[in-house]
Parts: C-alpha cells; structure tokens; sequence
C-alpha cells in the first residue's frame, strides 16, 4: 500500500516542539527500512531517530546502520517494553513517539499530532485513527467511531480517556505522542508483560492527566500477518487482562464514586475476560474472576460463572 499523497514539503517549523522518535526492533531486517523511511518522509522531521534492537539475529543491524539520521543501540534480548524504555532513556526531546518496526507512518503522523498538541498545550499525550489491512488487503480503519465522534471536543481531544476506551477508541502504541517528563516519571513500559504493557503505561497517564488529544485522520498501517497469530495473540490478551485487572484495579474498589467512566470501562473489560475463559474453558481464570472481581460482576453473572466452572 502507498502513502497518501501529500503536497507538503519534509520541513522544520520553527515553533514544533522536539520530538524523537523510537523504533523498537527484533529480526526486523526485512522491514526496518521502510519503517525508518516513513519517519524520514515526515512533513515535519523529527529531532532525533532512535533504534533498539532486542538482541536480533540477524541483518537488523546492517539495515539500521545505512542511515546516517539513525541513533543505532542494541542490548540484549528483553522484550520489546525493555526496548522501548532503553530507548525512553536515551532520548533527548521533549516528546516521544513510538513506531514498530513492521508498520509505517503516514507523512503527516507527526505534523497532525502536533497541531492538537500546540492547539492545546496542557495536553500531555495524543493518539489517533491508523489503517489495519488484513491478509486480503482490506483496509479496516480503527479508532473512530460514531459514539466517539460525539464526546470530541473542539476537533482535538477527549475529555476522559476511559470515556473515550468504553466506546471502543483505540490507542494505538504508534499513534502516541507522550511527554517524555511525563512517561519518565511513570517509569515507562512495564517491562515484566509480554502483552498490554502499553495499557498499563495508558491507565498511568490518565490517572494524571485524562483529557488525552486525537487525530481524527489515519496515522499509520498496521499490516496483520496472520490469522492464526492475531487469534493466539487475542487469547494472551484476554489472559494478560485477567492479570492486570489483579494488579490494577484493586485501586479502583471506589471508582464509581470517583470515576464514573474508569468504573465503567473495568466493568467492561471485566465482562470480556468471563466470556472468553467460558467460551475457552479456562477453569482457572473463571475462578480468580469471580473471587477477586466479585464487586465489578452482577450476581447472576457470579452465580452462572460459578456453576459453569462444574461443566468445565
């Protein structure tokens, strides 16, 4: 697929604030390139380029040393929130943003970005619309949705990101825009997941600051590589959630009296993670669901999940 085409000009605007860009990568020798050449064909360049390669084995290296604008590190193989972080540290603009290795940019990622950002200058973080093409090439455009339409406010942003997440917005790693002060004073991804570490780094971010800005254009292709892979990474995200409601919202027990819409996106997810360990059999997510998120599930919901456990 082509980018968009644009009549812009790849340019500096005197006023964008500086902005480095992270490429987190492993055995990436086939398509590094044409991500590192979407960062260079932005209509606004960004300060610095940053590759992390993860311990790949092989050409990876080679194909990020061929561009001079590349930061090239490599550490040993830790997973791709460790990539990112290392490249968190090293960084040294005043805002992030993040690409994989295996997607693209569309030219004006960065500039669009921006001009929610400048619009309105307390936001901390920004994401956006991105294309994701399946195995036959269609094009499913993800994050935008007629319920979210009606909760934007100025054509910029959110005014709660959990408002934003129950109406089923996505936010995307490679459509952020962070902080970097901001992210660092989280302490970045959670390196110890395997998946969702960038949910836990969001519930982060908007426990400090949830208006959250949007870019209602396509930011980014994601390019699904299989069926099989995208249905094996849906049953370890269902599982991963079923951790990280354990390790999140036990601080969340008061959230309907804090959070109204923090409260109803848990609820949510908590949902999902039953109807997925019942529709899998799994015996023992069932279980800890129940026991520990008892107060997020109505009684009769408890009862069925209980007695389903029997059949299991």
């Amino acid at each position: 697929m082509t980018f968009p085409v644009t009549s812009r000009k790849n340019k500096e605007i005197p006023s964008l604030p500086s902005v480095s860009v992270v490429i987190p990568a492993y055995n990436a020798a086939d398509s590094l390139a044409r991500a590192v050449q979407s960062v260079l064909e932005q209509t606004c360049r960004p300060k610095e380029i940053v590759v992390v390669d993860d311990g790949s084995t092989d050409e990876t290296a080679e194909v990020a040393k061929a561009f001079p604008q590349v930061h090239y590190i490599r550490q040993e193989n830790a997973g791709v929130a460790a990539a990112r972080n290392r490249g968190i540290r090293e960084v040294s603009s005043e805002w992030l943003a993040f690409l994989d290795a295996d997607d693209q940019w569309y030219p004006r990622r960065l500039e669009a970005s921006f001009e929610v950002l400048m619009a309105k200058p307390e936001l901390h973080w920004c994401g956006g619309v991105y294309h994701e093409i399946d195995l036959s090439r269609q094009i499913r455009v993800q994050g935008k949705n007629t319920r979210a339409e009606k909760l934007f406010r100025e054509g910029l942003f959110f005014e709660n990101f959990y408002q934003a997440a129950v109406t089923g917005v996505s936010f995307s790693t490679c459509a952020m825009t962070l902080r970097t002060e901001t992210v660092r004073e989280i302490g970045g991804f959670d390196e110890s997941r395997k998946l969702g570490e960038d949910l836990k780094l969001w519930y982060e971010m908007a426990d400090r600051h949830p208006q959250v800005g949007y870019v209602m254009e396509p930011m980014f292709q994601y390019l699904r590589r299989s069926n099989s892979l995208t249905k094996s990474q849906k049953d370890h995200s269902e599982k991963f959630f079923s951790h990280l409601l354990h390790d999140t919202v036990e601080s969340y027990a008061e959230a309907a009296k804090i959070d109204c819409y923090r409260a109803q996106y848990f609820r949510k997810k908590t949902f999902a993670c039953l109807k997925h360990a019942a529709k899998h059999r799994q015996k023992k997510i069932i279980q800890d669901l129940i026991t520990q998120r008892k107060t997020w599930l109505p009684r009769p919901m408890r009862l069925g999940a209980y007695f389903f456990t029997f059949l299991c």
